[in-house]
């Protein structure tokens, strides 16, 4: 089953047409992952609408959490919502999601 939102979605549609496909896990195959990674790194260093050449962009993914912004404080006040909600409403706590296909 594709990791990725963006296949998954496009797995259902073809299973819900009917069409016939076959599958390949990227990610298990060391020498294509990094080859997608760094084709992908080249064709963005190359769009004149990014301000960064090829090896400010690797220095860039080297260490994520330097350019993600605000996402770790973000990530942080819902962690503490979902305890604040569930602290205070019992039922919510004990909520178990099922498993999405």
């Amino acid at each position: 089953m594709p990791q990725c939102g963006f296949s998954n979605n496009v797995v259902q549609i073809l299973n819900a047409l009917a069409v016939p496909f076959e599958t390949f896990d990227v990610l298990s195959d060391a020498e294509i992952r990094n080859g997608i990674k760094s084709d992908l790194l080249e064709a963005i260093a190359q769009d004149f609408r990014i301000p960064l050449d090829l090896s400010e962009l690797k220095d860039l993914i080297s260490s994520p959490l330097d350019f993600a912004g605000l996402a770790r404080q973000q990530c942080e006040a819902i962690v503490t919502k979902i305890l604040d909600i569930t602290t205070d409403q019992v039922i919510a706590a004990k909520y178990l999601p099922s498993t999405i296909r």
